[in-house]
């Protein structure tokens, strides 16, 4: 009798579907394990404008309602929530979802989430599910909580150490893992990847265009530092240097009147909408050249999401001025295929600019070579086989197989048959044909997990329901306040 397909768990502390690269990298995650054949749930919170469940490529979205403000009758003021309260109430969610779903693997993008997922499987020892933790380059400070923060570092280092496979973003990241106690047979170097036809180059950019240069700037939130340093930059320029930044991003209220009111950026910063993944393209084709600008950078590393930007860039031929970090060092060359500025420098960035935007040739040459590099090293499909071949070696030895040296790049092929010689599979294993490894290079819409509600829900998902989602959250946000020093 045929087993049936590993049950696989995803869990994401961004919402999705959304113009950010957390639902990107969802996405090529949704793509590549439903294409392999595995029987995908995802859990994410919910916003407004999104169902409590959908469908996607065959996955089921379950999205979990998060506390909101409420205002009691006679209040003096609204009832405050915090961002410790969001964590713990979709901590509930995942702990509700992992006991009750009967899943052979859990794989978390946020260490917040995660932790519930490593107890659980301690506590049912061969019987709980694999724990895989796709960490990321740096850890948000919420709301300037300092004991959140502190919260979810220690969280992170014990995922680090305690999930059965661990993939990191850069080699920087890869070696900070090791050196707080992750195996290294149980860590795995994953870049962030694009979808090479999705982001061909469609014009030649080696011609003179007209006035302005437009410059792109894509991010899921941009802080108002970030927005000062841009714009601090664009009034260093010449007057003569016509320099257009359009910003798709989610940008304070506030600084928006602000650069809107100012004579000057108003006229050379433009705030559209937020671009879906798969809307990008034009967006990018109409550019000039790309702008990425990270403040508040964690140990030198920039977030994933913005290492994802810098990747569609680059496969869409476009010359960037970057932050001069490590993490971006590891895929970009200064003056080769990017211009690398100092971090939190206007002035460095301002020069930068100003040296794309008067001299089309050299925009020109670095975005044939950051289209070449895109090719050689950022492509999605590798990365998939890379997952799915690592995956494969966890379902056949129980544990992870050899882990990528700092200085490797995502192979093409990987033989996926990691693990101790002889080893047997664990009671729950459940090994997918080598076929079905390769199977499918489709992505999927992520767009349409908005628009695939799901009319019934299936009585064996513990979240499903909508009274069981009610539970989830106390009627007075206050009623189950929870701190992270208390934990």
């Amino acid at each position: 009798m045929a087993e049936s397909a590993p049950r696989l768990l995803l869990v994401s502390f961004a919402p999705f579907p959304a113009a950010t690269g957390d639902a990107t990298r969802l996405a090529q995650r949704i793509g590549a394990f439903t294409d392999a054949g595995y029987a995908v749930d995802v859990l994410t919170p919910k916003t407004p404008d999104l169902p409590h469940v959908s469908k996607l490529a065959g996955s089921r979205i379950l999205r979990v309602p998060m506390p909101s403000p409420q205002q009691p009758p006679f209040a003096l003021r609204p009832v405050e929530v915090t961002a410790a309260e969001r964590c713990a109430a979709f901590e509930r969610a995942v702990r509700r979802q992992v006991k009750g779903g009967d899943y052979d693997v859990v794989h978390v993008l946020d260490p917040w989430s995660g932790h519930c997922a490593v107890e659980l499987r301690e506590a049912a020892g061969d019987a709980g599910a694999k724990v895989v933790f796709e960490a990321s380059g740096g850890l948000p400070l919420f709301d300037g909580d300092e004991a959140l923060g502190m919260e979810l570092r220690r969280r992170e280092r014990e995922l680090l150490r305690e999930s059965d496979l661990v993939f990191v973003p850069t080699d920087q990241a890869l070696l900070r893992a090791t050196g707080l106690g992750t195996a290294p047979a149980r860590i795995h170097r994953l870049r962030p990847a694009t979808d090479l036809g999705l982001f061909t180059p469609q014009r030649d950019r080696s011609r003179r265009t007209p006035a302005p240069v437009r410059a792109a700037l894509v991010a899921a939130t941009l802080s108002r530092e970030e927005v000062d340093l841009v714009a601090a930059a664009l009034e260093r320029l010449p007057r003569a240097v016509d320099v257009r930044v359009f910003v798709s991003a989610a940008v304070p209220q506030s600084v928006q009147d602000r650069v809107e009111s100012s004579p000057v950026l108003c006229r050379r910063i433009v705030f559209v909408q937020p671009v879906l993944y798969e809307d990008l393209g034009p967006f990018y084709e109409h550019a000039d050249l790309g702008l990425v600008v990270c403040a508040g950078l964690v140990r030198g590393e920039l977030p994933p999401a913005r290492l994802q930007v810098i990747a569609e860039m680059m496969a869409a031929g476009l010359a960037q001025v970057l932050p001069d970090v490590p993490a971006v060092r590891e895929i970009a060359t200064d003056r080769l295929n990017a211009m690398l500025v100092r971090p939190g420098d206007p002035e460095a960035l301002a020069a930068a600019v100003e040296s794309l935007a008067t001299a089309p040739a050299r925009r020109s040459r670095l975005a044939r070579a950051a289209r070449d590099r895109a090719v050689e090293v950022l492509d999605e499909m590798n990365a998939r086989s890379f997952l799915l071949d690592t995956y494969a070696g966890l379902f056949a030895s129980g544990g992870a197989g050899a882990g990528t040296s700092p200085g490797e790049e995502v192979p093409t092929n990987v033989s996926g048959e990691g693990g101790a010689a002889g080893s047997s599979p664990s009671r729950r294993s459940r090994r997918l044909p080598s076929s079905a490894l390769r199977a499918g290079t489709s992505r999927p819409r992520i767009a349409a997990a908005r628009l695939e509600a799901e009319g019934t829900t299936d009585p064996d998902m513990a979240i499903h329901k909508r009274a069981v989602l009610s539970e989830l959250m106390p009627a007075d946000p206050r009623s189950e306040r929870t701190s992270p020093r208390r934990r």
